[in-house]
């Protein structure tokens, strides 16, 4: 099958769209057949774009996340002017919390990993050294998992304030 295809492509964006839409009204994993019913498509054209329905999550949640950090406004400050970067990571994630962890299901370690993976892209373009990266590696885990389990305020600045250490010790 040729993805580059006008058909595949649109066949695509309609799971796609049906896996997102059944998640906004839903708590529960989706199914191959609900979703094959609300893309209006069978089981044999879903299961030719993706070999199960994991994959399509994963692939959608990678998706998600990366065009979200992609609308940070302050992305490549992440080593420059952290108090600014996290605080627009902070801002954006709970303006979309609801979709994340619903797209998640609530998987707080994958959605730290596929952030994680977006930022150290960003990062290894900026040809820091491997000490560095490891350490800001480090730092990005702790910090998601730190705001994502303590999403106020006053965990927002220490969050901040011990990245903004951590980083000039670098």
């Amino acid at each position: 099958m040729n993805k580059n295809d006008l058909r595949f492509k649109k066949t695509e964006t309609a799971i796609k769209e049906a896996y997102v839409a059944l998640k906004e009204n839903s708590t529960k994993p989706v199914k191959v057949t609900q979703l094959c019913e609300k893309a209006m498509i069978n089981k044999t054209t879903f299961y030719a774009h993706y070999e199960t329905i994991e994959a399509l999550k994963k692939n959608i949640c990678q998706e998600y996340t990366s065009g979200l950090l992609g609308s940070c406004a302050h992305i490549n400050e992440i080593l420059t002017n952290t108090k600014i970067f996290v605080n627009d990571i902070y801002v954006l994630f709970n303006k979309n919390e609801r979709t994340i962890l619903r797209l998640y299901e609530n998987d707080i370690n994958a959605l730290v990993n596929d952030i994680e993976k977006e930022l150290l892209k960003i990062i290894s373009a900026s040809n820091v050294s491997k000490d560095t990266e490891f350490a800001v590696r480090f730092c990005i885990g702790g910090a998601l998992r730190l705001l994502i389990l303590n999403p106020d305020s006053e965990h927002l600045d220490k969050t901040v304030k011990l990245i903004e250490r951590f980083i000039e010790s670098l």
